[in-house]
């Protein structure tokens, strides 16, 4: 055990980060609580409160609305119609909802730490503070991005942090992540993209265990269907409930039309998001893909200069969004760090490492192509949606850590290259912190 690791293991070390944790994230939230009552609710977001307040006063969906983002509203129906019962008015219902929203938006960040930390510790204190901070646009109102977000990254918790009660957990995971199908219907596809991956090893007669629930995959599978089964029902009985199925379908097919939101081919919108990708920073991708190589080429102890590369180079990535106008957006803040989880991915041999990043770091990246495959926003949809695979980079990069630890503090020099890697990543989430919260405070989409 060297010096840093036996430092951090003392019971008033962690008693200190762990009360500082709970500091900075009480401070946060007052800090969020106070810009409730700042900026004009125009645009996006008094349009984010008709839609649920038309449906809770009794018109339908499809029939009397006409494009795709309605279902992402589905589940603010019960918040709007408790809400419109205890008000009895929508006079200060904007106000009202902005503080609901950054109640509940507090409450699922500070969720995702009690679990998450079942993982890592640190990556969960960091992802926490990561979602707290954030907020897309900037905007502090529930809406299908917003949703889109707490729901598929709930999905990602349940799925991989269950302890007790796992099968319900599971279907509980599912019920999420039928939420987020709601919010971006191209996330069905990622659904049947792991169903036929699972089919593929049944055929060769695999069923993997996933160590950090310890159950196989077919049955996670089997219960997380089930959650998603009871969600898609109830939304079909609300959707064609007292109504003939061929109002509805006539609806559907003028909502497919949006004429903001044109349909284009598969391979024009996946050119589209590599345009964009290597737009945001056309010497950052192919450098991460050259690190990549290199690190798979070289040795196992010399990995470690090169992750503390991935790092400097992903907060010179971020700082190139905040230098430019253009670019002054919170939304970029998430996208940077996804690919330092990528670079994690590809050269850990940690089996658990692994099983992370395919359950909760792919699909956030999937999430950033099927958002921007129905989003006219470009790399901005990218990088809200980047929200999800942020916070598993996160859990990913302390692990590394671990591994690291694991194999160079069994040699003298060794034990330096370790706290080399421990600070690169260290410094590099606070500066993502920094970042964060200071757009999040300062700055909202309509109002520079």
């Amino acid at each position: 055990m060297n010096r840093l690791e036996a430092f951090g293991n003392r019971k008033w070390v962690k008693v200190t980060l762990k009360l500082l944790y709970y500091a900075f994230f009480a401070l946060l939230f007052g800090m969020l609580l106070r810009k409730c009552r700042y900026g004009f609710a125009d645009m996006d977001e008094s349009f984010y409160l008709t839609v649920p307040y038309r449906f809770a006063r009794g018109e339908r969906m499809l029939l009397h609305e006409w494009h795709l983002s309605q279902f992402g509203f589905f589940t603010m129906i019960p918040e709007m119609w408790v809400y419109l019962c205890l008000a009895g008015t929508t006079e200060g219902i904007y106000l009202a909802f902005r503080y609901i929203f950054t109640v509940c938006w507090s409450m699922a960040s500070f969720f995702l730490y009690l679990r998450a930390r079942k993982i890592h510790e640190y990556g969960a204190r960091f992802a926490s503070l990561f979602l707290m901070c954030f907020a897309p646009y900037g905007v502090m109102a529930f809406n299908y991005n917003t949703l889109g977000i707490i729901y598929l990254t709930n999905a990602a918790i349940f799925l991989l942090c269950a302890r007790r009660y796992q099968n319900v957990q599971f279907v509980i995971s599912g019920l999420f992540f039928a939420g987020a199908v709601l919010c971006c219907p191209y996330l069905a596809f990622v659904y049947l993209l792991y169903t036929l991956l699972l089919g593929i090893a049944g055929i060769r007669k695999k069923d993997p265990i996933i160590p950090m629930v310890h159950v196989s995959a077919s049955v996670c599978w089997k219960y997380f269907t089930i959650g998603i089964s009871i969600l898609a029902v109830l939304f079909l009985l609300c959707l064609f409930a007292g109504t003939e199925p061929g109002l509805i379908l006539k609806g559907l097919s003028h909502a497919l039309n949006d004429p903001e939101h044109n349909q284009f081919s598969f391979i024009f919108k996946s050119r589209d998001y590599l345009n964009h990708l290597l737009h945001s920073n056309s010497f950052f991708l192919p450098a991460l893909l050259t690190v990549i190589l290199m690190a798979g080429l070289s040795r196992y102890r010399q990995r470690v200069a090169w992750f503390c590369v991935v790092c400097v180079a992903v907060l010179l990535y971020l700082r190139r969004f905040l230098q430019e106008t253009e670019y002054q957006s919170i939304n970029y803040t998430m996208l940077p760090l996804s690919f330092a989880g990528v670079y994690v991915a590809v050269v850990t041999r940690d089996t658990k490492t692994r099983w992370l990043a395919a359950l909760w770091l792919v699909p956030g990246l999937l999430y950033t192509f099927c958002l921007n495959y129905s989003s006219n926003q470009g790399l901005r949809a990218i990088g809200l949606a980047a929200t999800v695979s942020s916070t598993g980079s996160v859990l990913i990069m302390w692990l590394y850590c671990d591994e690291l630890k694991d194999i160079y503090c069994r040699r003298e020099k060794g034990k330096y290259l370790y706290a080399l890697s421990f600070c690169c990543v260290t410094v590099c989430l606070l500066f993502q912190l920094r970042y964060g919260v200071f757009l999040r405070y300062q700055t909202i989409y309509w109002e520079p």
